[in-house]
């Protein structure tokens, strides 16, 4: 990238596409929760007239086929989530080279220990200007 707007507005569209694309799977997710819950419903609700019984969930059948359905959503959710982000770090990816960010990243280092050694002249020294004092005698 030439200029730095290129780069900010790049990266500004790849997170207007993630967070649609998290909305997007969470709403999904929210489509196939219900559905579990609307099936659950049905298996517990009395059937034809019934009286309604106290329900003990480990005893009823098809307890572990929902506790199934439910973990079957929960890993859809978490892949569609990699997916999305995999996507968002590939449009970011070229925005930024690795050389010109460790570059960016010990100009500022070096302006933040050169600052902090005209407040502090001992500051930037730390613990090997410790070391150099010799212990009184």
């Amino acid at each position: 990238m030439s200029y730095p707007f290129d780069q900010w507005t790049t990266v500004a569209g790849a997170n207007r596409d993630l967070l649609l694309k998290y909305a997007e799977i969470m709403r999904h997710a929210g489509e196939r929760q219900a559905s579990i819950a609307t099936h659950t419903l049905a298996i517990l609700s009395p059937k034809n007239g019934e009286q309604a019984q106290p329900v003990h969930a480990p005893n009823f059948s098809g307890f572990s086929e929902i506790w199934q359905e439910i973990e079957q959503n929960r890993q859809a959710t978490m892949e569609e989530t990699r997916a999305a982000f995999k996507a968002w770090q590939a449009d970011v990816g070229h925005c930024f080279e690795a050389d010109a960010g460790r570059q960016q990243l010990a100009a500022a280092f070096e302006t933040w220990t050169s600052s902090l050694s005209k407040l502090w002249p001992g500051a930037a020294a730390g613990e090997k200007g410790k070391a150099e004092k010799k212990p009184a005698s």
